[in-house]
């Protein structure tokens, strides 16, 4: 584990535990977190294509909404959904680089909205809900479970072979 991260017991709505006074200003705090009722995230799904494949193996997107497969077009539309990225506003809060592999994301835009992919392309995959404190500043982030098999299984369901840089 990083020295200059403190991994933190599970938080109740965004509270920490067992941060105490070890928090400082070198110190990233980071602690899972239970969403509230309100929040109401949807399910998390990874999308594969050619122009994801380029750049990190894949794309994230909250889902709420319905889904309708079309089978004759072998397409699948989400009517309610939002993109998260790869988030590097961390690093600019931490002042240094982030460990390779860890990969935070956070929603690209606030609101939902309707997504049509090719039907082999999408995967379900399961996210943990963080939060980061660093001094004055904190963000709410998701974290891929198991992000490397998660990604390779997408993959393989697709009949692709992996990219190099998940």
């Amino acid at each position: 584990m990083d020295a200059s991260v403190l991994h933190v017991g599970e938080g109740q709505n965004g509270h920490r535990r067992g941060a105490g006074s070890q928090e400082s200003s070198n110190v990233e705090v980071c602690f899972d977190y239970t969403p509230r009722s309100s929040e109401k995230y949807g399910n998390f799904i990874m999308l594969i294509d050619e122009e994801s494949r380029q750049r990190c193996g894949f794309r994230l997107f909250e889902f709420k909404g319905e889904l309708i497969e079309l089978e004759d077009e072998r397409k699948i539309i989400f009517t309610k959904m939002r993109e998260w990225s790869r988030s590097d506003g961390f690093e600019t809060i931490l002042k240094r680089p982030l460990d390779s592999n860890t990969w935070r994301f956070r929603p690209s835009k606030y609101h939902f909205t309707t997504y049509q992919f090719p039907l082999i392309c999408v995967s379900s995959v399961q996210v943990v809900h963080r939060v980061v404190h660093l001094g004055a500043h904190s963000r709410k982030f998701v974290e891929i479970v198991d992000r490397q098999r998660a990604v390779a299984a997408a993959y393989a369901q697709a009949g692709l072979p992996p990219p190099t840089t998940p």
